[in-house]
């Protein structure tokens, strides 16, 4: 089989279904704000699109500024419970693996802020296997900006030509 010298990965909806944490840590906000909790039908849609469209989901009257205002709040809650029922999808590891049979490296870059992003990447266990980690604070641009991609590839010693993306997401 042939691989890309170097495989990158967004992280949630990709590599990892972390639904029904964010799921908890929204809904708990929600419980928190007198507010009734939203579904995992209607959060999963949109856990690739970050906190401020979960947030949006759930607290669809809020106005932007309100919202806004919530968003630390509920990270510090799923922080809590990061990875509590989080897991690899299926055949996650196998693909892992085969990337790392072939001799290929492999790497995350996600837009979830850096230290969520250590501690989904610690708990799935993959600290010593995972070549660069990129969370969306880690440098001033976040996808869909191509920086954050360079970057990695740099950081691996890779032209970002011999590498492959592998995201959910459209943006």
């Amino acid at each position: 089989m042939s691989v890309a010298p170097l495989v990158l990965f967004d992280l949630d909806g990709t590599l990892v279904d972390s639904a029904v944490d964010l799921l908890n840590a929204i809904n708990a906000l929600a419980d928190r704000e007198g507010h009734a909790p939203t579904t995992l039908a209607k959060l999963r849609p949109v856990v690739s699109k970050g906190a401020r469209a979960m947030l949006a989901v759930t607290f669809p009257g809020y106005d932007e500024q309100r919202r806004e205002a919530l968003r630390q709040p509920f990270l510090d809650i799923y922080e809590a419970a990061v990875s509590e029922h989080s897991t690899p999808f299926g055949g996650i590891e196998d693909v892992l693996a085969e990337v790392e049979a072939a001799g290929a490296r492999w790497g995350i870059v996600s837009n979830k802020p850096h230290y969520l992003c250590v501690a989904v990447v610690a708990a799935m266990g993959w600290n010593e296997r995972c070549a660069v980690l990129l969370g969306g604070d880690s440098l001033p641009q976040r996808k869909p900006d191509p920086e954050p991609l360079w970057h990695a590839c740099a950081a691996c010693g890779v032209e970002a030509a011999q590498a492959v993306y592998v995201g959910d997401d459209e943006r």
